[in-house]
């Protein structure tokens, strides 16, 4: 969970990016703080760019390993990225604001 020190700079939101996990390796769809959902680490990660593949972000918990080594497509899906903050840009369109 990332820390604040002043809660007037954040603004709760209901928007389905936040609940929806992603997959690795895939493109970020918002620019934001995104958390593991295997050991809870968090990246920044600008949208666009592709979100790291298994176990290439320090990911250490006995789950983790035990998903790298197992080489299973089942197993292999629990590592999910989950947008946990995203930074609002007031000179963008209204549509474009999560």
């Amino acid at each position: 969970m990332p820390y604040y020190n002043d809660r007037q700079y954040f603004t709760r939101s209901d928007s389905t990016l936040f609940t929806t996990l992603q997959d690795v390796s895939t493109a970020a769809p918002v620019s934001g703080i995104y958390r593991c959902t295997l050991c809870g680490h968090e990246i920044v990660v600008d949208k666009g760019r592709h979100l790291p593949p298994d176990g290439n972000h320090g990911c250490k918990s006995e789950n983790a390993l035990a998903v790298l080594l197992s080489g299973r497509k089942e197993a292999a899906k629990k590592f999910q990225w989950q947008l946990v903050a995203a930074p609002i840009h007031r000179h963008s369109s209204p549509n474009s604001i999560i």
